[in-house]
């Protein structure tokens, strides 16, 4: 029997916003600081960009989402090779992490109505991984959506230093409810992510591809949606 249905947020709850406008911000930000060491904007956009494969590459080996400060580090010490004091480098984060929240977000349709009905039968919690928006801004979303009132916990990767699939943070949920993975179900956009990580520890699993397709037609998920209105033929 299920007891604890543990959920996904972008582009399960909410749609990425995958927006030229906020990686514009992020490199006007920076070329505003690094211009007076003659650093050009086109090496700006380079370095930005370049962050992405960098979170990608420590998120699959290493099973962790870095921090905005450890991205950062690495942007204007590896890249720019430029000093900053921890003034500025405290701005930069502050800036790069509370960029999108400010920014007008898409809530998934049936989602609101999906989790009412959810959370009068089962436990939910999220679990996600965070790029540059931490827990706390997920949490600030969340309430200002007036959705956080659903959940019971929340886990995310940044506040428990692991990642999906690693068993840890699904494991955390468990712990926290004291029910077993075979009383569990994940929903989430992702298949080496969500899917695999539910999978590996025993929980039965949802693909939702109502945002982001790319998993969703080769899914090995025990069940697919494409709209949360679905959710009650399942559960």
């Amino acid at each position: 029997m299920i007891k604890v249905v543990t959920i996904d947020f972008w582009d399960t709850i909410f749609k990425y916003p995958m927006s030229s406008d906020i990686f514009d911000k992020r490199v006007d930000f920076t070329f505003n600081f690094v211009k007076r060491f003659s650093i050009s904007k086109e090496r700006v956009v380079e370095v930005v960009a370049s962050l992405f494969s960098y979170f990608q590459k420590i998120w699959d080996n290493e099973r962790r989402t870095p921090s905005t400060y450890e991205m950062l580090s690495y942007a204007f010490n590896d890249c720019f090779k430029v000093p900053i004091s921890d003034r500025d480098m405290i701005c930069h984060v502050n800036f790069y992490e509370q960029l999108v929240s400010t920014q007008n977000l898409t809530l998934i349709d049936g989602v609101r109505e999906a989790l009412k009905y959810l959370s009068e039968k089962y436990k939910l919690i999220i679990i996600s991984d965070t790029g540059f928006e931490p827990g706390s801004e997920i949490r600030k979303i969340m309430r200002n959506y007036d959705i956080l009132k659903y959940f019971t916990y929340e886990l995310f990767s940044n506040e428990v230093d692991c990642s999906k699939p690693d068993k840890k943070i699904f494991r955390l949920a468990y712990d926290k409810t004291g029910v077993s993975p075979e009383e569990s179900v994940h929903i989430g956009d992702r298949e080496d992510k969500d899917i695999i990580g539910a999978k590996n520890i025993g929980a039965k699993s949802i693909m939702f591809g109502g945002s982001r397709y790319d998993d969703y037609e080769l899914s090995k998920a025990d069940y697919k949606i494409l709209n949360w209105n679905e959710i009650k033929d399942i559960l």
